[in-house]
This record gives C-alpha cells, structure tokens and sequence, in this order.
C-alpha cells in the first residue's frame, strides 16, 4: 500500500449531511431517511478541431448537476412531506424549486455550533412511489436549478436544522395590534413588519395585544411589567390584559425561530 493511504482516513459518507428548505421556515431541516441521494455533475463539452492542429481539443463549459434520491416514507418527517406533497399534487415551477445545503460535517467549529457548506436551488422532479413491496418508497431527482454558493451555517439542535450564519433575514411579525375597553387602540405609526417602536395614546390604562408571526414556526412573546403571553401558543393571537399602564411603560414583543430575534417595542405616551 502507498503511504498516502496508509496514513490516511477514508472519508465517511455521512460527513457530507444535506438540509432542505422548506417553505415557511426559516431553517433548513436535515434529510433523513433517505436510501439513495447519488450526484451527477453531468458535465457540458465544447470540442472543435483547428485546421492547423492534428488534435482536437475539449474544454468543460458547462455542469447540469442533479441528486437521484429516494426515500422510505415515515410520517411525521418534515422533507419527505413536502417531497411527497409536489409528487402527489404535481407541483410545477416555482412551487417544486427548494434549496438545499450541503454541509460538509468536516469543518464544525470546535463548539460544534458552525459549520461550512454549499447552497443551491434544486427542482424537484419526481420520479415514482411504491418500488417496494415491504414499505412504500418515493423517489426521484433533485435538478440544478441555479448557481451554487459557499455558505456558513449554525445549529443549536444538534444539527437537525441549520440556518444561514451569515443571512440578514429576520423574523418578523405579520400582524400587531391593541385594543383597550373593547375598542381598537391607535398605532402610531401604523403597523409596518419592518418598524419596530410604536406608541399608543396617553391615558391607556389597559391593553390587550394581538401580535402573530408571519409562518406559524416562529415563536411570539408578548410581555409587560413583569407579565408575559406567548400568543403563538393561542387561536387568536391574543394576550391577556394588560392592566395598570401608565405613561412610560412599555410592552415589548419578541419573534424567534431560535436562532435570531426580532424585537418590538409598544409605548404608552
């Protein structure tokens, strides 16, 4: 045996994990469960021979990269639900394009929180279901649907979801809105997702707070003066009243994927 294999490691095939983007969601949720995901560069030649050459020559000026996957079916599993949602409801376009990153496992950050990878859009492109007779398979192929990018992403559940470490996207409320005394309190200004102060009218002794986040994934915690309501957890979106303001006090209204959190803040003038 040659020295460089003797003196060195195999690479495992679990040391490259992928994560799938599911709409809606802010992180990117590990493929699991899946048999088969085999890339093909497919890679595009230009040849041409010249009159004053012998040879012909053949350049690489193009790649049209796809992943051949399949998977077993389990329920509950967030990837394989949206997968089987595009083959089943033949899902075209736009609505069967996903991103997916490549996480090489290799280059985890000595907390084990960071790590490096590759980020391409893909469509989805079924192929069929049902190849086994014990369990009910799908498969398929992903198909280059865009240039791929380096990229650094972070976990904070043991790398069953990864988010973007260096992404400016943070999650945001949909709706905000007061009421006092059955009545609607005015925002001043109106209630925009990207404004984060406000003010409500002097004189504004209660409050109740209809705050919701724009995917139902985020969490949303709406506190005052020592009391807090996670609306998200509620039908309506709706906290508890607030009792006692007075000039000055404030309430403040959290939205978190668990990775960032965006902050609004409500003042009683």
């Amino acid at each position: 045996m040659g020295k460089t294999l003797q003196n060195g490691n195999l690479v495992m095939r679990d040391e490259k994990v992928a994560f799938y983007e599911i709409p809606g969601q802010y992180a990117f949720v590990r493929m699991e469960g899946f048999t088969s995901m085999s890339t093909s560069k497919s890679a595009t030649e230009h040849s041409r021979k010249y009159v004053d050459e012998r040879s012909s020559r053949t350049d690489t000026v193009g790649y049209e990269e796809s992943i051949s996957y399949g998977f077993d079916r389990y329920d509950g599993n967030a990837v394989q639900d949206d997968i089987v949602t595009i083959t089943d409801e033949e899902k075209v376009g736009k609505q069967a394009t996903r991103r997916i990153i490549q996480v090489d496992m290799k280059t985890l950050s000595e907390d084990g929180t960071t790590a490096s990878g590759r980020m391409r859009s893909y469509s989805v492109v079924p192929d069929g279901s049902g190849d086994d007779a014990n369990v009910l398979t799908y498969s398929g192929n992903l198909k280059n649907n865009g240039e791929w990018e380096n990229v650094s992403v972070t976990s904070n559940d043991d790398w069953q979801t990864v988010k973007l470490s260096t992404s400016a996207t943070k999650p945001k409320l949909k709706t905000l809105a007061v009421e006092s005394g059955g009545k609607a309190v005015t925002l001043t200004p109106a209630f925009n997702a990207g404004t984060m102060s406000y003010t409500i009218p002097a004189g504004t002794a209660t409050a109740i707070v209809e705050a919701a986040a724009e995917n139902a994934s985020l969490t949303v915690v709406v506190s005052c003066n020592g009391e807090s309501y996670v609306t998200s957890n509620t039908v309506n979106h709706k906290t508890n009243q607030f009792g006692g303001l007075k000039s000055g006090d404030h309430i403040t209204i959290t939205v978190t994927d668990g990775f960032s959190t965006s902050t609004y803040k409500i003042k009683v003038s």
